[in-house]
């Protein structure tokens, strides 16, 4: 069987587990910050997902041994709460500087429609997106919605090939 490997990286655990989950229906939690979960897509693929919890103090993953075997990294963050937004915005510049692996950035909303603009988005010098980023919104507990999200980074890896 053949598996691909993606990184669900959010400042809180509760977000990661909780779109993994809409995901994939289960997650295994490995320890305070990692956790696991799978999905079959046939007998013969597999999508791995491992969830990380990130914050400003604590960097201690090694992300350039995990990196060359992941094929895209999934960001989340609170789109009404702009403290996690500047928790994942570091790693986030970090990775894509480090490998052109596609990165999808997800915004997580509670089906408002009327949602405020981030004064990090707006300001000078304030949140940029590298070519192999992408950003979208997401109501994290509806499958559509993530499924949605992760065909999107599927889609970045698919417009890669030769």
């Amino acid at each position: 069987m053949r598996v691909g490997e993606f990184t669900v990286i959010s400042p809180r655990n509760a977000m990661k587990d909780i779109f993994m989950e809409s995901i994939c229906g289960h997650i295994t939690q490995i320890d305070d910050r990692i956790s696991f979960s799978s999905l079959d897509i046939n007998k013969n693929l597999a999508i791995h997902f491992y969830g990380i919890k990130i914050d400003l103090k604590d960097n201690n993953i090694s992300w350039d041994l995990l990196t060359p075997k992941i094929l895209g990294h999934i960001f989340l963050f609170n789109w009404e709460d702009e403290g996690t937004l500047k928790t994942i915005e570091k790693m986030l510049d970090h990775l894509a500087g480090i490998s052109t692996t596609p990165i999808m950035v997800i915004a997580n909303v509670n089906g408002n429609n009327d949602l405020p603009i981030p004064e990090k988005f707006v300001e000078p010098n304030g949140f940029a997106l590298e070519p192999t980023v992408r950003f979208t919104y997401c109501q994290l507990s509806d499958s559509k919605c993530t499924k949605r999200a992760v065909s999107g980074i599927v889609n970045i890896l698919m417009e890669r090939l030769p």
